[in-house]
């Protein structure tokens, strides 16, 4: 689903300048642009002074965020001669420009020679929405769930949602391509596919438990991440990874996104040495990690949509109750684990998700200047 103008809620359309990527609204001629695009066309250190000083006077605009439909943020910027006041959103790193404001910028178009790397895949090209989809969209609710038809959209969706998974409904724009996450995506996918030929001698040469010594019981906590039982628990892994990770990445930072990537890992593992058959079953799999990225992903980005189906209906759901929904079954199946009933460790998840809850309330905290909370 494509962003939506905050004025006047027409789709914003992807434009390409000469060195940034930004969202035209068509009708009002807003623009949304991220402040890492808007660093690359002026002064970054100006753009850096106005993103401080905006959070420190933690003034609330009456706009949603187009990407993630929180209230955004107000700041003035300017010099002595003009001044005007700019809406942002910390979680996304967006600003939105109304018509008139972005003039000092240098958004003249690079033509039809635009980049199609992966980062910039879009081309940037008008898309202007027929008058009973604009209405359609207005009508929608903003409750947490909203309910569609396959029609509305397609069939891969309907494929993906078919088998039980979420689908991303409108992620937000990405400013640097998620070279972390592909890494870690393919190195997992190599090493699990070799360790299917004899996947019992790479389980107890690299499965995690609390019979190992130290350092091998950290090579092994890392070690296990890489390493699945079977098709099912692979494809499963690899792709929550791949639909939280490029966000998390995005914001995070290569080296930020690996950090939260194995300290989940590695504080999932602790939950898991909790459990009664820790010192003789060895734990393997990604997912502890990989929960630390949806955990993460649920507190910045909660409004942000996903698609799921149920009795052969395709509902629209936040994120924050989707993944909320994951770590409740968690919880329970945590307390089956401790009983020793089940082979699946929800207490890996629950290690892992407290990592990325930890590590997204403290930036939250760090933009806000207040205790987490919710916008």
């Amino acid at each position: 689903m494509k962003l939506r103008c905050p004025r006047c809620e027409t789709g914003l359309a992807k434009r390409w300048s000469k060195t940034a990527l930004y969202q035209l609204c068509a009708k009002c001629h807003g623009i949304a642009i991220t402040r890492y695009a808007v660093a690359h066309l002026g002064n970054p250190t100006g753009v850096q002074e106005f993103w401080r000083h905006t959070l420190e006077e933690n003034r609330m605009s009456e706009m949603a965020c187009p990407s993630c439909l929180r209230k955004m943020w107000v700041g003035q910027s300017g010099d002595d001669q003009k001044k005007f006041e700019l809406d942002i959103c910390p979680p996304c790193s967006l600003i939105w420009f109304d018509r008139g404001e972005h003039d000092a910028l240098d958004l003249r178009s690079k033509g039809p020679d635009a980049p199609k790397s992966a980062v910039q895949k879009a081309k940037a090209r008008h898309q202007s929405l027929d008058e009973a989809a604009l209405a359609s969209e207005r009508a929608r609710p903003s409750s947490g769930i909203t309910v569609g038809s396959i029609g509305d959209y397609g069939w891969g969706t309907f494929a993906l949602t078919l088998i039980g998974l979420p689908v991303e409904e409108d992620g937000g724009p990405l400013e640097r391509y998620p070279l972390a996450m592909m890494m870690v995506f393919v190195l997992t996918v190599a090493l699990s596919i070799i360790a299917f030929a004899n996947i019992d001698t790479y389980v107890q040469s690299y499965g995690f438990h609390t019979g190992l010594g130290f350092p091998r019981v950290l090579i092994n906590g890392i070690g296990s991440f890489f390493i699945h039982i079977g098709w099912l628990h692979l494809i499963g892994n690899m792709y929550f990874l791949v639909v939280f990770g490029d966000d998390v990445e995005n914001e995070l930072g290569h080296l930020g996104f690996l950090a939260l990537l194995f300290g989940a890992t590695l504080l999932g593992d602790a939950f898991y040495a909790l459990t009664p058959n820790a010192a003789i079953t060895p734990c393997i799999g990604a997912s502890g990690g990989v929960s630390g990225l949806m955990a993460y992903y649920m507190v910045r980005f909660p409004y942000r949509r996903f698609r799921l189906m149920f009795l052969m209906q395709i509902f629209s759901v936040r994120a924050s109750l989707i993944v909320g929904f994951f770590f409740f079954k968690d919880l329970i199946g945590a307390v089956m684990q401790m009983k020793g009933i089940g082979h699946v460790s929800h207490l890996s998840h629950l290690g892992g998700a407290a990592v990325g809850v930890a590590v997204a309330a403290f930036i939250s905290y760090r933009e806000s200047g207040l205790r987490y909370r919710r916008a």
